[in-house]
Formats: structure tokens, C-alpha cells, sequence
């Protein structure tokens, strides 16, 4: 039976509630605690009637197994439940990108004790941080000059310009056509040309607010937490699960055209060896950044024309490039075209070549995409390397990952099925691809429908 004990403070009425359970195995008396405030407006006869109430409901819950005196704060808990995601293998890039979302959201919840959250103070917190204003560095610059001619009469090229102002090139570009960037990037040109950036550049505030997708993703991460709590039965049910989240609009997905990645693929053959090998594979495979950086020799099977993939690499601020498991923890088998297969084959007897120039400085290692002296490779500076690479043979703008988008539309304009599509991309579920390649997959059927149509029609008009 549940004690009920009254208390009178300067702060208002109190009730405190113990629940005993016996003793434990040292014979120490085990009990169980909760404060209960009288809420302003209701009398005292109410009051007591509300206290017997939690003191029963509270008793049932410890009686259940539930830790319902536990005091601990969500972001005591949430690392607590990260260390155990990492003890079981979780990724650290997800657990990277939890990490940087709990000191986001550490302002509004990160005090609250676990059991106390409720649905409205998500929703509540999610409104908060969907305003505009509460956006660090988010701001937008205009160039108020002609970076172009700038970057000319300082004797540089614009690759060379990105790289002394340390911005990506594709934002170089941006400021030479004269489009805004992030202001951060416009502070780091400014102070490169050793100009004031007030004057140098028009200042525009963001007033889009976080994008529905980062609520989301922050979202994942407090429902995982919750989840773990409800589990552990801290909590009853996981207040996260009642939260209605902002709708999703479809990303605008960037594709190359055939004639694209024939350009492309020809301004490949001109350049060194990996670098040659590296594009086609993109081009050739739909496989994602950290896979092709991932891959190895010892996967490659030279008579059937095929590689495995099963490792990503990924690079961490605070560990620096690691590899793992691919996206969905999964392996796939992925054939390789005949064009490929000489290329690769050039790719193997040059590293053997540079494994003997190179002697003791050689990092040995099975990776087919290697460093100058072997070992893995950083994939976070691809994009400079492909940036570098459009712009030196007048490319567009090269995304990596517009190579996937371009395989999968490819294979579904083409008449494959969705599993073979799911298998080839390494998507968890066939599902997956249909969710992401929905308005591809419908377009292929109307095609389809087009064609029996047409069959049909011109027999009955013969």
C-alpha cells in the first residue's frame, strides 16, 4: 500500500508518495518515490481525492516492473542509449548525426526528466524550432561585384580561387553568375579579396525556417530514445509515436541525361588511371560514395564480371575515415559491364606499379580506390574532385550520387523489375525503391500501357 504524506511549502502543496517492495537480496528495504504538486485552482477535499489517485497509479506501475521514479534527463538518457547503440554495432554516421541533433534540441527538452515528456512538448518544441530566427548562420549573400573579373585580376582560375577561400567550387560558381550562398562562404570570399563583407555583398534573411526533413531526422532520434525508454520501462508508451510530424514534399532528385554521361565518361579517358576507373565504376554500378570507396580487390570476381559489395566508408570528424557495413547492413552482388573489365584490369597493374615505387611509404591494403601511397580514400572529397573535374572539361555540375538517381531511372525506363532495381541499388526493400522512384516506376507503366495499345491498334486498323 501506497503512503501518502502532505506538504506545505512557500511554493504551494505537495504530496509525496512512497511505494515499499520489500527488500533486496542484502536485506535492504526497497522503496520507491514521486512528489505530486496540487495544480493552482483546486481545493484541498479535490487535492487529496487527485493524491490517492497518482499514489494508486503509481503504486500499480511499480508493482508492473516500471521505473517510474526514474530521475534521469533526456540527454542523460539519450547518451546512455547511444553508448548501448554503439556497443551493438550502430552506425556512427547515425550516431554522429544523433549526437549533433541532441545539442540542438538539449535547450528545450534536454533538462526534462524522461517519464515527465509528453506528446505536446515535442509538438511544442518542433514549432520552436521551425522558426526562422532561431537558424544559426543561415543567412544568404549576394555579390555586389564581378567575382569573375576579381578572380582574373588576382591570377587565379575559379578551382584554384574555391580552394584558397576554402569553399566548394560549385559555390564559386554561384557568386560568378551572380546567385546567393550561405553567408558563412561569403565571409570567407570577403575576407580572401580583403574586402569589407557589408559592402562587398547584400545580406538577406532566411526566412524559410528548418526544412520539414531535419524535423524529422531530429524527430527519429527522440522517438529512438523514447523508444529505448519504453522498452526499459521507464515509461509506459512512447510519447513520440502520438507526435504529428510536418509532411514530406519529394526532393527534386538530379539526373544526367545518356548523352550526359557519355560526355562524361569520355573526359574520364583522358584523365589518370583511378581517377578514369573511379567514374565508370560511379556511372556503371548505381553503387553510392562510401561503397565504391569501400570497395576491394578481394571482392572483384575477374571471370564472372562482378563485384561485391559489402563495406562503406564513411569519415567522422572525431575518428577520421572509417570503414563498415553499407547503408542497409546488407551485401549485393553487382555485375560489371565488359567495357569495365580492361580499365580495371589498367587499375590493378597500376597500383602494383606505384605499391614498388613507393616501397616502404606504400599504406598496403585491399581497397581498389587507393591514396597516392595506398590505404583508403576520404569520400567527403570526392565532390571537390568532381567539381574540379567538371570544370576543367566544361562538365555540369557532378553529384556523385546523380549517377544512382541516373542507373535507376535507366533500368526502370528499361523494362526491369523493382526487385532486380532494389538488389542492383542495394536498398533495404524493393519498397524503397518504389517510394523513391515512384513517379519513374509510373512513368515506365504508361510507356508500357503505350505499347500494347499501339500493338494492339495497329493490328485491328491492318
Amino acid at each position: 500500500m501506497a503512503s501518502i504524506a502532505k506538504r506545505e511549502t512557500r511554493h504551494g502543496v505537495s504530496y509525496k508518495i512512497t511505494v515499499c517492495t520489500g527488500t533486496d537480496i542484502t536485506g535492504k528495504q526497497q522503496r520507491h518515490f514521486m512528489t505530486w504538486k496540487v495544480p493552482p485552482g483546486m481545493n484541498a477535499k479535490q487535492a487529496e481525492k487527485k493524491a490517492k489517485q497518482v499514489a494508486a497509479e503509481f503504486e500499480r506501475e511499480i508493482e508492473y516492473g516500471f521505473q517510474a521514479d526514474n530521475n534521469q534527463s533526456f540527454s542523460e538518457y539519450a547518451k546512455y542509449v547511444f553508448e548501448q547503440k554503439r556497443k551493438l554495432g550502430f552506425s556512427p554516421a547515425t550516431l554522429h548525426l544523433y549526437e549533433l541533433n541532441l545539442k540542438r534540441i538539449a535547450p528545450y527538452i534536454g533538462n526534462m526528466k524522461v517519464r515527465d515528456i509528453r506528446p505536446q512538448h515535442l509538438s511544442r518544441m518542433y514549432d520552436e524550432i521551425r522558426k526562422p530566427d532561431i537558424r544559426p548562420c543561415y543567412d544568404y549573400s549576394t555579390p555586389l561585384f564581378d567575382l569573375s573579373q576579381t578572380i582574373k585580376e588576382m591570377g587565379y582560375n575559379r578551382v584554384q580561387f574555391a580552394d584558397a577561400c576554402d569553399v566548394c567550387y560549385a559555390t564559386i560558381k554561384k557568386l560568378c553568375r551572380g546567385q546567393r550562398v550561405q553567408y558563412g562562404n561569403a565571409v570567407k570570399v570577403a575576407e580572401f579579396i580583403k574586402r569589407p563583407v557589408e559592402t562587398t555583398f547584400s545580406i538577406e534573411r532566411n526566412t524559410t525556417g528548418v526544412a520539414p526533413q531535419t524535423i524529422r531526422r531530429i524527430h527519429s532520434m527522440v522517438s529512438e530514445v523514447l523508444n529505448y525508454a519504453e522498452k526499459e520501462m521507464i515509461i509506459t508508451i512512447n510519447p513520440a509515436k502520438r507526435v504529428q510530424l510536418p509532411r514530406l514534399t519529394p526532393p527534386e532528385r538530379n539526373y544526367f541525361q545518356p548523352e550526359q554521361v557519355a560526355a562524361i565518361l569520355a573526359a574520364a579517358d583522358k584523365e589518370p588511371i583511378q581517377w578514369r576507373a573511379m567514374v565508370y565504376m560511379f556511372a556503371l554500378t548505381g553503387a553510392r560514395r562510401g561503397e565504391v570507396c569501400g570497395m576491394k580487390w578481394s571482392n572483384l570476381d575477374w571471370e564472372k564480371k562482378q563485384i561485391k559489395i559489402d563495406s562503406s566508408v564513411i569519415y567522422l570528424p572525431e575518428t577520421g575515415k572509417l570503414d563498415g557495413p553499407t547503408k542497409t547492413r546488407n551485401s549485393r552482388i553487382v555485375p560489371l559491364p565488359d567495357e569495365l573489365m580492361p580499365i580495371m584490369r589498367k587499375l590493378h597493374l597500376w597500383q602494383i606499379e606505384q605499391r614498388l615505387l613507393y616501397g616502404d611509404q606504400w599504406t598496403d591494403s585491399d581497397y581498389i580506390f587507393i591514396m597516392e601511397r595506398g590505404g583508403m580514400i576520404n569520400p567527403n572529397q570526392l565532390s571537390g574532385r568532381f567539381n574540379r573535374f567538371a570544370y576543367k572539361y566544361d562538365l555540369p555540375h557532378i553529384n556523385p550520387h546523380a549517377f544512382r538517381h541516373t542507373a535507376a531511372s535507366i533500368m526502370i525506363s528499361e523494362g526491369a523489375d523493382i526487385v532486380s532495381v532494389s538488389k542492383v541499388l542495394g536498398h533495404a526493400t524493393p519498397t524503397t525503391t518504389e517510394q523513391i522512384y515512384a513517379h519513374e516506376i509510373e512513368e515506365a507503366k504508361q510507356n508500357a500501357a503505350g505499347c500494347i495499345a499501339g500493338a494492339i491498334l495497329s493490328k485491328k486498323q491492318a
